[in-house]
């Protein structure tokens, strides 16, 4: 949970010296949705974080990563997106790319399971509303809200943990995931000003791929006949939906 609140507060902070510098502007447009977008999102962080403790990264990250099909149904219900064959079709390969890709441990139903399954609800949840969002509000104020919400809600559980000295390794780890996920997010903010909630997230389980792609060049990890079909599944899907797409509106406002 202290990963969680160092990666939300550094997120925050970083965005308030750059406000603060003049490089960027924080805007309101619509702060109910954007209050909402935070919470969404900040539950998902601590649901996911909660699910690796007890089913391990793997069956966590797969289980979160069925956010685009609720994603996709979030904005068909309440945003009036279209879902057409071709966007169901590639989330199907995509998710069942990423199937492929992590797999399940274990049988029957855990309370990490159910916290995995709320995780990818609610960041589907998130992934809609900021579709909404990029109409009236920039990349940069929907960051904000997200990063500052989620520093609020993990901050409580602070008191109850046992922390443990990272160390100079540990404190140069801790800033990579901060600076990487930083990027992440902005980029994935600002490209849902010009995709559908369920394209942009059918495109956005390429993170699946790149983790596996990472882990065998960093760490060892093996890639096996499984992942490799698993992530040529993903990257078609991806490919599909990027490469049929509608030209890009020019945007009314500033991004």
């Amino acid at each position: 949970m202290e990963l969680a609140f160092f990666r939300s507060f550094g997120h925050a902070l970083i965005i308030l010296v750059l406000a603060g510098v003049g490089t960027i502007a924080l805007s309101i447009g619509n702060r109910r949705l954007l209050l909402w977008r935070g919470l969404f999102g900040g539950a998902a962080v601590v649901l996911y974080y909660m699910a690796i403790c007890r089913i391990g990264a793997g069956p966590a990250t797969l289980l979160t990563y069925t956010f685009p099909i609720f994603a996709t149904l979030f904005s068909a219900l309440f945003a009036r997106e279209p879902l057409t064959p071709k966007t169901g079709g590639a989330l199907g390969v995509a998710v069942g790319g990423v199937g492929l890709i992590l797999g399940h441990e274990g049988l029957g139903i855990s309370l990490g399971d159910v916290m995995g399954i709320s995780a990818g609800i609610f960041s589907g949840a998130a992934i809609s509303t900021v579709r909404e969002l990029r109409k009236t509000d920039s990349a940069w104020s929907i960051f904000f809200y997200f990063a500052a919400v989620g520093s609020v809600m993990t901050a409580p559980a602070l008191p109850f943990t046992s922390p443990v000295w990272p160390g100079f390794i540990g404190f140069v780890g801790i800033g990579a995931i901060i600076v990487t996920s930083f990027g992440g997010q902005i980029l994935m903010t600002y490209a849902y000003r010009w995709t559908t909630a369920a394209e942009g997230s059918t495109v956005s389980l390429l993170t699946s791929v790149h983790a596996a792609v990472l882990g065998a060049a960093f760490f060892g990890e093996p890639i096996t006949p499984r992942l490799v079909v698993g992530g040529a599944l993903v990257i078609a899907a991806g490919a599909w939906l990027t490469l049929s797409a509608k030209p890009a509106e020019a945007p009314e406002r500033p991004v």
